[in-house]
């Protein structure tokens, strides 16, 4: 089964790629072609989730279980999946915040769900509006995420904060996507510093993630947004650095998680978009010394 094959070979090798050679089904390889084909099965999946959550026996394994359906899914209509660095994740003794770019819908539920959530206690910070979604948003209000209202900004920086502090202080890691809005080229101006914060907080090690996932592009229509067209030519890419110590106001370390994202992008050949000096030099790069600017930004956490 995938689920126990992924978790295997990330724990014995902290790394996983999609094998050259996979079987894939009969099925797949005469519909793979089409996206329509694709979203459908998503949708099943999703249906599956919903009805599980709807009879309380969901949880960790049932969220496991179908993110790993959907990376499967992902493999079997032609995308390629390259994920490294988890030793960074598995060496850790203690819960950590981490904190990621944003591309598509795809890594809300792969990221979490099928490759941090295997080997530690997991909640994540979504947008309310997601926990109303037909099928998904049952899914995800049965995680008891952390969720904010994109109204407040001052009330969503204190949900974070307060909640994602309690919940480290439980054992439970919180994963949160601080850009200002899903896209497949990186501004570090739009990525927040919330996670550094959150970190620094809690006394909580920061992980910083790389990604890669505009195989799965964003739909035109905002209404439809989540079922954009998909890009087989496009490798899938996830890479976790090393764990980081807020030290001071946590400014240094933020940059710290600008210069991996954007050095890791850079070299899977996404644009970088901004100050020129400031990319090229991204050490140096400061998050904006503008709070209500900075602030404003975290209503788009996923």
């Amino acid at each position: 089964m995938k689920h126990r094959e992924l978790q295997t070979t990330l724990q014995e090798t902290g790394a996983y790629t999609t094998r050259p050679d996979r079987k894939v089904f009969w099925l797949d390889r005469l519909f793979g072609w089409s996206d329509f084909w694709f979203y459908l099965r998503q949708t099943l999946i999703f249906f599956s989730g919903n009805l599980s959550a709807r009879r309380g026996d969901f949880g960790r394994e049932g969220w496991y279980v179908r993110a790993c359906q959907i990376l499967e899914l992902i493999e079997n209509v032609g995308g390629r999946i390259e994920i490294s660095g988890v030793n960074h994740m598995l060496a850790l003794q203690e819960p950590a915040v981490f904190t990621a770019n944003h591309m598509s819908m795809m890594e809300t539920m792969l990221l979490p769900g099928a490759i941090i959530l295997p080997f530690r206690s997991l909640t994540t910070v979504v947008k309310e509006s997601l926990t109303r979604y037909p099928l998904f948003g049952r899914i995800m209000r049965d995680l008891d995420p952390i969720t904010v209202g994109r109204r407040t900004p001052r009330e969503d920086l204190r949900a974070v904060l307060e909640k994602g502090t309690r919940s480290l202080q439980r054992g439970v890691s919180v994963i949160l996507f601080p850009q200002s809005t899903r896209a497949a080229y990186f501004a570090p101006a739009e990525f927040n510093s919330l996670g550094a914060k959150l970190a620094k907080r809690a006394g909580a090690p920061l992980i910083p993630v790389a990604l890669k996932t505009d195989f799965q592009g964003v739909g035109r229509i905002r209404a439809i947004r989540d079922f954009g067209p998909l890009d087989r030519s496009k490798p899938i890419y996830f890479k976790f650095g090393p764990p980081l110590r807020v030290q001071g106001d946590g400014h240094e370390t933020h940059e710290q998680v600008v210069a991996f994202i954007a050095d890791q992008l850079r070299e899977w050949g996404v644009e970088i978009r901004g100050d020129a000096k400031k990319v090229e030099a991204s050490r140096y790069f400061g998050c904006g010394r503008s709070k209500s600017r900075l602030y404003s930004k975290i209503h788009h956490a996923s």
